[in-house]
């Protein structure tokens, strides 16, 4: 019986930690499926002539929408989760008995813990629901004239992933799009310095 227990015990576990895996794989499968029982209906993508300032600027926007979405989230937590915190951090500078202050300890790190993971989600929560009233990524790379040749269930797919995607990029916060910004900035420098030698190579025309 107790062996039983401990089996369960073992699954459930295993199914905890591997949750995103398992969501992956059928959500992998199911597209698959999608891929195979609808390749007729399924056309590329066609990507508008990207410009450093169009590109750079739907970064920025994402930017500037991250800063707000984390001050939303910096408000809410001061005043839903500090005063716990602090009652914690000052119950653990009174306590005396050592086995009294490890348990305040490990109290006070699983109380961080579950406010890191309520930020986590806060922020995916809002960055789905910004995306959903419009504010999407792929769309603007894309461009009208991109999306024009898609079917309707091919447009569906892509709205859904767009808003998913977009909503991720928002709750990974303002500096990782920063880094984001970044290696375009590098990227588009890098192919500016590599145009300007061969426009140097040109010959002069004779007037």
């Amino acid at each position: 019986m107790e062996k039983n227990k401990s089996l369960h015990g073992n699954k459930m576990q295993w199914l905890t930690g591997n949750l995103w895996l398992i969501v992956t794989v059928l959500m992998l499968l199911v597209i698959i499926d999608i891929a195979i029982r609808e390749s007729s209906l399924l056309n590329s993508v066609s990507l508008q002539d990207l410009q450093s300032a169009h590109v750079l600027g739907i970064v920025t926007g994402l930017f500037v929408i991250a800063i707000f979405v984390e001050r939303v989230i910096e408000v809410f937590l001061i005043y839903a989760r500090e005063p716990a915190k602090l009652h914690l951090n000052n119950s653990l500078e009174q306590a005396t008995d050592p086995n009294e202050k490890t348990g305040l300890k490990q109290k006070l790190t699983a109380y961080k813990q579950q406010t890191r993971q309520m930020a986590v989600g806060m922020g995916l929560l809002l960055g789905i629901l910004i995306s959903a009233a419009g504010f999407r990524t792929l769309s603007d790379l894309a461009g009208a004239e991109g999306l024009m040749g898609l079917s309707d269930l091919q447009q569906r797919i892509f709205t859904v992933t767009d808003i998913l995607l977009t909503g991720v990029i928002i709750s990974g916060g303002s500096a990782a799009i920063d880094k984001i910004a970044g290696k375009f900035s590098d990227y588009f420098d890098l192919n500016r310095n590599l145009k300007e030698p061969a426009d140097e190579k040109k010959p002069n025309r004779p007037e």
